[in-house]
């Protein structure tokens, strides 16, 4: 046979190697079924199936391997006979039950069968099963058709053009490399590979499938129809356009690509039996200025454009746009629009047939929505992966589809379609609002503590290692050096820095610049000095607290002087709008940002925290005094009664400390961010350290909390809640709440009292529930803004489109969804979203991967230029770098799945005890930088090691590659990994899987799976093992002489 004969189609091909990629499944089973009732002569109807076979020989197509690539030959009729046999109808179902969940091994497999199965004389049931790879769908019309006419003594006559025939072509009009890569330009990159924002699946059982079917109404298909009349477009384009603006809502992107499967017949193949399907991305504009008109032409023109690349085979497009791959995901896209008419159904002479629909076991792709149009009725049908979305979340995307139709002969605009209905958006409005704050929260938060201390006069307020003080004590302190203050010139409203560790002196510090109508400004006595520099020069500081000697500064105030001076000037007066503090951050140029919030906005903030931890609490201050944090222990404490101890810098960086603290001192409460915490529980685990009794909350703030430590938390501190607060700097401390009594999955909770939250897409619309969109607050305690930055500010803190006309709303940049029980869930940063070979990778979804994979707390992941992703987990996790990789790549996607992975005493932190991302990221090119570059020698580290490299330049071609670096950042594709496993074998000896090698990604890890295949071959066969080691030995010494050379 001749090569071109001998070929698999590019169709086929694919399917072939999905098949080496992935484990048995029904993905790929083409099945159909009916029930026959009547006088049926079933001899005949074999007969009639005998005909097909010998007319559609691709249906006796047999696949064989010769290498590394797959050939065809073909069985003979007889190994494909039309099996008849009684059955009872219990027998029936499971029959059509294994025709669903039919797997063909492929290789050296019959690919097509048919059942005839014998209920009682005049009730039959036919079930035709056949592998893709030789049947589509027109293709089983055609087969049932002429099955139908084979009964009527009607035969077709032999095929004019066979699928070979479509083969050879295939081969001989493969379009050129300058039509692909101007297809490819006008694809453009791939922006988001989840088009809903949902995590990927990532085993097997997650391909299990689950359905969601709605009728159209009459209105529904009557807008349909209407709308492709007057737009001389077709009811798929009405389908596809409702469905593109519905996904463009839920993921709040103006550019979508949605899957089409496009039929590659020429006229001449129109009636052959075949694989003809070709899977083409619709790349769909959805301009929100656009008039319904202009963007259903718009649709109609994007899809005859895909219609007309239809020739250009997927794997081609893999191969430019570097899409990805891996187990269980396909590559470029994974939502799908299907448009289909009614399905075949065979009209068989003194018989009546009804078609019998089975079910979908497994989903190819993540969402598969198929319009099923029968002319006078019409539904949506949802194919879907049930582990990834909810079934509720996917009934509200059809039902938005299907109101988009209606919706389009309604509305003039794009930016009209996929309003939520008054029932959703009442229900998110209520979700969203906190309890309201009546009229709490109305009085400055140091007024509240001064009406304390006269009631309670002799109650312990703070404790430290410097002094204890009673709330009298605090309150004349605290007077004392207002006067100072006042004494050295302070202006209402003046910035009063001040530059102390966690100290009583401190405390006493911040109550007095209140006091005195200053603002407070905290600053961290171990910032470089050039921030501290920047701080006093952009806030215009003139006033410093601090026992260090400053210079830069008018006036230096020891806190410890000014408390033995005594004076009886009147203190400042404050109002509501009077700036309170200055709380810098880093803005996206690296430089100190300071955000001023003012006393209205702190006394609401805290008035929210009475409310929610209702009562006196003795609270544990760790949290440095230039994090705002540290008011929330602060005020939440002192305007409620509480004791507020203080711990020492030293104390705070040793867990053992802390904990000896909570014991000490019969702590009720304390806040951490979720690493100390973390940290204190390894010691617990270290030590085995009970739980204080006195413990009944511990708060977490700052980062991402995991699942891991909850649980962790639990174990230890089953009778103590665990509360996560959220709240950036802006919203004056925190704005929603999860409150947890048990492990259960994270959240950010709800908002707190006198909040409002909303979830809002790029246009500022509530976005459908359970979709990704940035998180949005409004209420009391919105900051002022940012300090000298009016652009800034006005970016970020706009009118509240939902609410008041005076009311604001800050935007956070945070991303959220709510979910099924009404809480919010965190999903990421907007500035942690990068790209990755042209695909965007959020950071925060790997770490959390990452946690959730290796039970780990402590992990981090950081991009260099954005082309190479590293993986940081702390040394604590006790795993082999190797064994990480092993676990990552089984639940990563290619694009999320790190490069390197470093192993590491600890991961860096900022003074605010933050994650220090900056310095991650020199870690990380350090790193690279140690491993040899692309062009550089890599030296052998073992013969196996320089054998693998060897392949992988030929592979690449390359001179010399990394062995640290992923085969896919190296320029390396799926496509390439066939013939990347042929040469291993080749050189080797040694088989390894295609699913292996996805798994190991770097020349060490394939290294190390060579070796594990090589022990585990000689246990076996003690025999071989000198032959495959000669090889090795030969091929290392082969690839020592080309790297001389």
């Amino acid at each position: 046979m001749k090569a071109a004969e001998d070929a698999l189609s590019n169709a086929q091909k694919r399917l072939w190697f999905a098949h080496k990629m992935r484990s048995a499944s029904p993905e790929f089973t083409v099945a159909w079924a009916a029930r026959l009732h009547g006088s049926l002569d079933a001899e005949r109807l074999r007969i009639s199936w005998r005909r097909v076979l010998h007319r559609h020989r691709e249906l006796r197509l047999r696949v064989l391997e010769c290498g590394d690539e797959p050939r065809r030959d073909y069985w003979e009729v007889d190994n494909l006979q039309m099996r008849y046999e009684d059955a009872s109808p219990k027998a029936v179902a499971e029959e059509l039950d294994l025709a669903a969940r039919k797997v063909f091994p492929l290789i050296d497999s019959p690919l097509a069968e048919a059942v005839l199965l014998r209920v009682r004389a005049e009730e039959h049931v036919l079930i035709i099963v056949a592998h893709h790879a030789v049947l589509d769908g027109r293709s089983l019309s055609i087969v049932v058709s002429e099955l139908a006419h084979n009964y009527a003594g009607q035969p077709a006559s032999k095929e004019d053009q066979t699928y070979l025939d479509y083969v050879v072509e295939e081969r001989r009009s493969r379009p050129s490399e300058a039509q692909i890569d101007a297809w490819v330009d006008e694809i453009g990159v791939l922006d988001d590979q989840d088009p809903l924002g949902v995590p990927p699946a990532t085993v097997e059982e997650d391909r299990l499938a689950s359905s969601v079917r709605q009728p159209l109404s009459g209105p529904q298909l009557e807008a349909i129809r209407e709308l492709a009349q007057t737009n001389r477009t077709t009811p798929q384009v009405i389908g596809l356009a409702s469905f593109a603006a519905t996904l463009s809502h839920y993921k709040d992107a103006e550019n979508i690509v949605v899957g089409g499967t496009m039929d590659t017949r020429a006229p001449a193949h129109i009636d052959t039996v075949g694989m003809f399907v070709n899977p083409v991305p619709v790349r769909i504009q959805v301009d929100h200025q656009m008039s319904i008109g202009e963007y259903l032409g718009h649709v109609h023109r994007r899809l005859l454009r895909s219609y007309s690349h239809r020739g250009i085979a997927f794997e081609e497009l893999v191969r430019r746009l570097r899409g990805g791959a891996d187990g269980n995901r396909t590559p470029i896209f994974q939502v799908l629009f299907n448009y289909e008419s009614r399905p075949p159904s065979p009209s068989l002479e003194g018989v009546r047939v009804g078609l019998i629909e089975l079910p979908m076991p497994v989903s190819l792709y993540d969402l598969t929505l198929t319009l099923r149009d029968y002319g006078e009725t019409a539904e949506l049908v949802a194919l879907y992966r049930g582990r990834l979305y909810s079934e509720s979340m996917i009934r509200r995307i059809v039902k938005n589809v299907a109101d988009g139709f209606s919706q389009m002969t309604l509305q003039r605009t794009v930016s009209a379609l996929g309003q939520l209905s008054e029932a959703e958006r009442g229900k998110q409005l209520d979700t969203g609002s906190g309890p309201a704050l009546e009229n709490k929260g109305t009085r400055p938060v140091h007024e509240l503590f001064t009406d304390l201390a006269a009631e309670n006069p002799h109650s312990l307020a703070v404790v430290g290692a410097d002094a204890r003080l009673t709330y009298q004590e605090l309150e004349e302190r605290s007077a004392d050096l207002a006067q100072v203050l006042l004494e050295a010139g302070l202006r209402k409203e003046a910035p009063v820095g001040t530059l102390l560790h966690p100290s009583v002196e401190g405390i006493v510090s911040a109550l007095a610049i209140l006091r005195a109508g200053g603002t407070y400004v905290p600053m961290h006595p171990e910032y470089p000095q050039e921030r501290i520099d920047a701080i006093l020069s952009d806030a215009g500081i003139e006033i410093v607290i601090t026992e260090f000697d400053l210079k830069s500064v008018q006036q230096v105030i020891n806190p410890k002087i000014a408390a033995s001076r005594t004076t009886s000037a009147p203190l400042g007066e404050v109002k509501m709008n009077d700036a309170a503090y200055i709380i810098y951050t880093s803005g996206s140029t690296g430089e100190p940002k300071g955000v001023v919030v003012e006393h209205g906005s702190l006394a609401a903030s805290t008035a929210a925290r009475r409310e929610v931890y209702p009562g006196r609490h003795k609270f544990l201050l760790l949290s440095p005094m230039s994090f705002d944090s540290s008011l929330a222990g602060l005020w939440g404490t002192l305007t409620s009664g509480g004791c507020l101890v203080v711990a020492q810098r030293e104390e705070i960086q040793d867990p053992r400390e802390i904990l000896n603290l909570l014991d000490a001192h019969a702590i009720t409460m304390m806040l951490s961010v979720p690493a100390l915490y973390s940290a204190m529980l390894d010691e617990v685990d270290r030590s085995q350290i009970s739980r204080p009794t006195s413990l009944k909350t511990v708060i977490t703030a700052g980062e991402s909390l995991s699942e891991v430590t909850v649980e962790r938390h639990f174990k230890w501190a089953e009778a103590a809640e665990l509360v996560n607060e959220y709240g950036p700097t802006e919203t004056s401390i925190w704005a929603t709440y999860a409150r947890f009594n048990r492990p259960e999955k994270v959240s950010i909770g709800k908002p707190i009292p006198g909040v409002r939250t909303y979830v809002l897409d790029r246009h500022d619309r509530l976005m459908p529930w359970g979709a990704t969109g940035q998180l949005c607050i409004s209420g009391p305690g919105l900051a002022r803004g940012y300090l000298h930055r009016p652009q800034d500010t006005d970016s970020v803190f706009v009118p509240d489109p939902l609410g008041a006309k005076a009311q604001r709303m800050y935007r956070t940049g945070d991303y959220v969804r709510w979910t099924e029980n009404g809480e919010l869930e965190f999903r990421g940063r907007r500035d942690s979203l990068v790209k990755i070979r042209g695909q965007r990778v959020d950071l925060e979804a790997v770490e959390s991967l990452m946690r959730l994979t290796l039970s780990a707390t402590e992990v981090a992941a950081v991009t260099h230029d954005n082309a190479t992703l590293t993986a940081f987990i702390d040394e604590s996790l006790k795993t082999e770098v190797g064994e990480i990789r092993t676990k990552l790549a089984r639940v990563l996607p290619p694009a999320m799945l790190p490069s390197s992975v470093r192993v590491v005493p600890g991961l860096p932190r900022t003074t605010h005890g933050k994650l220090n991302r900056e310095r991650l990221k020199s870690m990380a090119q350090e790193y690279l930088t140690e491993v040899p570059a692309r062009d550089g020698k890599a030296a052998p580290v073992s013969e196996t090691i320089d054998v693998v490299h060897t392949v992988w330049c030929e592979v690449l071609k390359m001179n010399s590659v990394a062995h640290d670096i992923n085969f896919f950042d190296a320029g390396g594709h799926s496509l390439l990994v066939p013939a990347l496993r042929a040469k291993l074998l080749s050189r080797t000896g040694i088989e390894v899987s295609i699913v292996d090698l996805f798994t190991a990604t770097t020349v060490s890890a394939q290294a190390e799976l060579l070796t594990k295949g090589r022990q585990q071959s000689a246990t076996k066969d003690n025999s071989s093992t000198g032959l495959r080691q000669s090889r090795l030995a030969s091929a290392a010494a082969r690839s020592r002489r080309l790297a001389t050379k």
